[in-house]
């Protein structure tokens, strides 16, 4: 279904496949927190004003 070479680098030998570092997750977790919390507020309070503050 995927092709292999979507896990590799470039420059990689075959055998080597790139894995996420710690660092690299702990940013995605941080970068969905924070889209979490700003559709929360929005959710709950949907005016072009305050969608401005937040931006």
């Amino acid at each position: 279904m995927y092709s292999e070479q979507l896990y590799t680098y470039k420059n990689s030998s075959d055998d080597e496949r790139r894995r996420a570092t710690w660092l690299e997750l702990f940013y995605d977790l941080v970068f969905v927190a924070a889209i979490a919390q700003l559709s929360g507020n929005l959710n709950t309070n949907v005016k072009c004003q305050r969608m401005q503050s937040m931006v």
